[in-house]
């Protein structure tokens, strides 16, 4: 999610049919729309959600790649990460498609310890027949 102002919080699926995305806006002056596209239909194959965390201390920067197993491809991505006013602040500044079969999260805490999750959302390709 890009939101002007702000920074998103959290981009991800949280059901087979559901897309969650949150954002924070730090600024009461400079506003704008927060923007969640899902893509459904019949037909659409089934994906398999991959994910990997990592606990970043207080200051901490970190990138996280999650690849899709051999023989799938990466549909996208979506990451979380820890934010609550009291303690962990973790928060993505880049989130991005790295290969056919990797999702790439860039994030720092500026807070007490809090995780950050990268997920990739994978697929088997499709098998082309012959007529």
């Amino acid at each position: 999610a890009r939101v002007r102002g702000g920074i998103g919080r959290a981009v991800g699926r949280s059901s087979d049919r559901t897309w969650h995305t949150q954002a924070l806006n730090f600024s009461a002056l400079d506003s704008g729309p927060l923007v969640a596209i899902a893509y459904c239909g019949k037909g659409v194959p089934a994906t398999r959600t991959v994910a990997k965390s990592a606990v970043l201390q207080d200051g901490d920067t970190r990138t996280l790649t999650v690849r899709c197993p051999k023989h799938s491809r990466l549909v996208n991505g979506g990451w979380r990460g820890d934010v609550t006013w009291a303690d962990a602040f973790v928060l993505a500044r880049e989130a991005a498609r790295t290969s056919r079969r990797s999702w790439t999260v860039a994030a720092i805490n500026n807070s007490s310890p809090g995780t950050l999750t990268a997920y990739a959302y994978c697929t088997k390709p499709h098998k082309r027949h012959r007529h």
